[in-house]
């Protein structure tokens, strides 16, 4: 079935169940009218990016940004037990407008599979896509395009990225779905890469891997990996004159160039992964580098949006991260007091970095101190001390926080509660053309999902489409006379589902829309989730058991397998 034929169908059973005006909500916003839609949604998230790292960010500009224009009010966020959570979680709430545990990815907490905004924007005939700087199995893009109790199971997330029927796929690369680390062989990695490019060749996509290949792409499906696992913080891409990773602002360029051919409109999720990873260490300037990288993609989608017409853009994070602070105790060893720091003395040397801290730890591994010194001057315009100098290098004793980030931050006066997660409420920034709804205030992250779902297809929509695409197999199979059901979990990538009925054999490779019928190969419209030990399945499946005639020729059905 077409993806235009679904979204007739699908539109009719949103339109069946739209509702009248919605006054109020928890957090009292009130909605515009179910009938105004727009065509086009793009949705922008900075991974763990705190208010604190904007406001830093914007410091090292000297400028405004561009989330700023569009700034109406903030998220509360949260999993389904608490207040600090993970990204799995905090984008499984985007997606499918669910809480649900940390670590699942498009998952209830009721172990089950929840259709996600991007998923029910396919089965309405829009084109979808994600973009991502890290690895595209990450959490926050398998969120959006996959379902597994675990965060963690990349090959079952990447199964079933190649298998939705999305047109763009940007960011980098799928090492670790592989389980392959340094311990096992280059070639046995090198086939397992061979095999997936293959197979997402095999659905459609045209696949690439460098900057010069994007910038000329003309097609309609693609797939781009440009690096084996996350790309560089864009500071460090930059500092390389790097000629192979785009930047996100590019990929998101080129991403909507792409999507906005089909003339159905479309659905775009764009993560700005590392401002998280740079949070997690406490990395000042990765911070800075990549939520103004994430700007300029938000800059992308805004000037789009204006001169589209039809375009909403919704920009937030998942969570917060570290407890950055412009403040901290080192003013009191640095310029005794907070009322003495003026930009000059402090957020100002952030404009001098033109690399991380993650890069300079590297550049510097074996140096001598005085070309430690000379490294530091050509990177961040400081001349170390010798006090410095031995945080550089780690001579600070056990438990201090060692490295030029402590510098960074001491000199600058920056101030980290946390290593990981926090619970703050955190940025929302939304672009809609005047005719349409605007989410703003304070809005829980449920809230978000639900707006985006009304302004492109309808609240109506996701969970009926939950119901009919993710049933669970066992149960229903179970209902149909004379079928008989088993699971292989040996195949090394992908588990098999046989259904057996009437002399006929039908065989599904789970994760993926793959399947066939006494050899015969065919597709379903939905990926086929296994969770648990428990496979969830479309109609469209039970209705081809359902029908099975009597096969005369059984015993020759399958015979190799």
């Amino acid at each position: 079935m077409s993806k235009r034929i679904r979204g007739i169908i699908a539109t009719f059973l949103v339109v069946a169940g739209v509702t009248t005006n919605i006054q109020g909500s928890k957090s009292n916003v009130v909605y515009a009218n179910e009938k105004s839609k727009a065509k086009n949604v793009i949705m922008l998230i900075a991974d763990g990016m705190s208010t604190e790292g904007i406001t830093l960010a914007r410091h090292t500009k000297g400028d405004s940004l561009a989330i700023d224009e569009i700034s109406v009010g903030s998220v509360i966020t949260s999993w389904a037990n608490g207040p600090i959570t993970d990204s799995a979680p905090g984008g499984t709430v985007y997606a499918s407008g669910e809480k649900t545990n940390n670590k699942y990815i498009g998952t209830s907490v009721n172990d089950t599979p929840m259709a996600s905004i991007l998923e029910g924007a396919e089965s309405v005939g829009k084109a979808t896509g994600i973009v991502a700087t890290a690895e595209i199995t990450h959490a926050t893009p398998g969120d959006f395009t996959a379902h597994t109790s675990n965060r963690k199971n990349y090959n079952q997330i990447l199964q079933q990225q190649i298998n939705q029927d999305m047109e763009v796929v940007l960011g980098g690369g799928f090492n670790k779905p592989s389980r392959f680390t340094s311990e096992v062989s280059i070639g046995e990695f090198g086939a397992y890469y061979e095999e997936q490019v293959n197979n997402i060749k095999e659905e459609g996509f045209d696949f690439i891997t460098t900057k010069d290949e994007l910038t000329s792409y003309d097609g309609d499906k693609l797939w781009g990996s440009f690096a084996d696992a996350d790309l560089k913080y864009d500071f460090d891409r930059q500092s390389d004159n790097d000629n192979v990773q785009p930047s996100l602002a590019e990929m998101t360029d080129k991403a909507i160039e792409v999507l906005n051919k089909d003339e159905d409109g479309f659905f775009l999720m764009v993560e700005g992964s590392k401002v998280d990873w740079a949070a997690h260490a406490n990395n000042t300037v990765g911070i800075v580098s990549d939520i103004l990288a994430f700007d300029e993609a938000v800059k992308t989608a805004v000037e789009f949006a204006k001169a589209d017409g039809n375009t909403i853009v919704v920009v937030t994070t998942d969570h917060g991260n570290s407890g950055i602070t412009i403040g901290s105790s080192y003013y009191n060893e640095n310029i005794e007091s907070y009322d003495k720091a003026t930009y000059a003395n402090t957020t100002d040397l952030l404009r001098n970095a033109t690399i991380t801290e993650e890069r300079f730890n590297e550049i510097v591994s074996g140096k001598s101190d005085e070309e430690i010194k000379t490294l530091a001057k050509k990177y961040y315009s400081i001349d170390l001390n010798d006090e410095e100098l031995a945080i550089v290098k780690g001579e600070q004793g056990e438990g201090r926080q060692v490295g030029i980030r402590e510098v960074i931050a001491r000199r600058v006066g920056i101030g980290y509660t946390t290593g990981g997660h926090t619970g703050e409420q955190i940025y929302l920034g939304v672009y809609a053309p005047s005719d349409l709804e605007l989410l703003e205030g304070v809005v829980d992250n449920t809230e978000v999902n639900k707006y985006m779902q009304r302004v492109l297809f309808g609240e109506e929509l996701l969970s009926s489409y939950t119901e009919e695409i993710y049933q669970d197999g066992e149960a229903a199979l179970s209902k149909i006379e004379e079928t008989k059901t088993s699971v292989d979990e040996t195949i090394k990538h992908s588990p098999k589902l046989t259904i057996e009925r009437l002399g006929n054999v039908i065989e599904v490779d789970l994760y993926t829309n793959n399947y066939r019928v006494n050899s015969e190969e065919k597709e379903l419209n939905t990926v086929v989730p296994y969770i648990n030990g428990k496979y969830f399945i479309p109609q469209e499946l039970i209705d081809v058991v359902s029908e099975l005639k009597e096969n005369n020729n059984a015993e020759e059905v399958g015979g190799e397998n």
